[in-house]
């Protein structure tokens, strides 16, 4: 049969009789009729309950509209509705679904003629996302055109995708910044008009100069000196024999896991860095990393007390956890001690 024309305006009356529901997405529902049959609207004939096909009919001839660089039996096998299949409503959202999870298409829909001695005329409409015809990067001046396109994921030839751009944006924004420009910005523009049905894709970049840290505070903390808490992070601030790199992704979580764990061994169990970010130094080229906390409270030890145990003396388990009453709750002192205790069932004299 010859493939149907794309559907027509809701408010325009269909020009093909023979098919009468169409389904533009997934989740679509079939016409609401009243109760006591279709409204009488020009185009209410496009949704009689008869054009519907029963559940449990069987599918006919499928046939593709609108495909130009799509294989139509690619569509046909992705759809999963052969001919002779049971025709069901919910088997034709799940390949509507399909198909747009190939990220081919922009729009997808079927339109079904009116069943038949128990067979369904379908037609899989397609509308194909354009492909990418050239890839322009500009606004770069201190970082090669050619060394980009290195780090490029996007290529001519391949279907736009706006998502699959914007993770070439991310990655680019990434090596801006482990090379020194923290502040580079890097955004994408597309252009269709003189691409004769394909995407033209732009990347802007904004270098910005390269910057180094040149002061790190600490905002919250108290107790102890920023001396102290800048010899237990990973950044460090350029100095006579360097640092300085702003290196976002790698350090900084670094800094978190080991400023947190410095106070919980010296008994700030609670304590949390609650944020990191780069703030304007005294000159462009210069940033302030600053580093917040949360202390908490200073825990110390109350009394020990012990249960359950009928073999081992509570003196000995006592020696073993050396912990006195107000001290410092230090967490490596803990773990050592619950370490230690165990190796009394083992050794040869426990």
């Amino acid at each position: 049969m010859t493939p149907a024309a794309a559907q027509p305006p809701a408010s325009v009356p269909s020009p093909a009789p023979a098919f009468g529901d169409t389904s533009r997405t997934p989740f679509s529902a079939p016409p609401a009729l009243s109760p006591g049959g279709p409204a009488a609207t020009p185009d209410s004939a496009a949704a009689d309950s008869s054009e519907e096909p029963e559940e449990g009919a069987t599918v006919g001839t499928v046939t593709v509209d609108g495909n130009v660089r799509t294989d139509a039996d690619r569509i046909l096998r992705t759809f999963e509705m052969p001919s002779g299949m049971r025709y069901s409503r919910d088997a034709v959202n799940r390949g509507i679904r399909k198909l747009f999870a190939l990220g081919l298409f922009d729009d997808a829909w079927v339109e079904k003629g009116r069943a038949h001695q128990g067979v369904v005329d379908m037609v899989i409409h397609v509308v194909e996302r354009p492909r990418i015809t050239r890839i322009e990067i500009t606004g770069n001046r201190k970082k090669e055109t050619s060394d980009l396109e290195k780090k490029m994921t996007v290529h001519v030839g391949e279907v736009y995708s706006p998502t699959v751009v914007e993770t070439q944006v991310d990655s680019l924004v990434k090596y801006y910044h482990d090379e020194g420009y923290a502040r580079a910005v890097v955004r994408a523009e597309t252009d269709t008009t003189a691409q004769k049905g394909g995407v033209l894709v732009r990347l802007v970049i904004q270098e910005g100069e390269k910057v180094k840290i040149t002061k790190i505070v600490f905002d919250g903390a108290s107790a102890f000196t920023p001396k102290v808490l800048k010899k237990k992070l990973k950044t460090k601030a350029k100095g006579f024999f360097g640092g300085g790199e702003v290196k976002e992704d790698e350090d900084f979580p670094l800094n978190k896991d080991q400023l947190e764990a410095f106070y919980h061994s010296k008994g700030w169990r609670d304590m949390r860095v609650t944020g990191q970010d780069l703030q304007p130094g005294a000159e462009p080229r210069k940033l302030t990393l600053a580093v917040h906390v949360d202390e908490g409270i200073r825990y110390r030890s109350g009394n020990v007390a012990w249960t359950g145990n009928s073999i081992v003396p509570t003196a000995e388990l006592l020696r073993l956890w050396p912990r006195k009453p107000a001290a410092i709750c230090r967490c490596r002192s803990i773990t050592t001690s619950r370490c230690a205790i165990p190796t009394w069932w083992t050794s040869p004299t426990g």
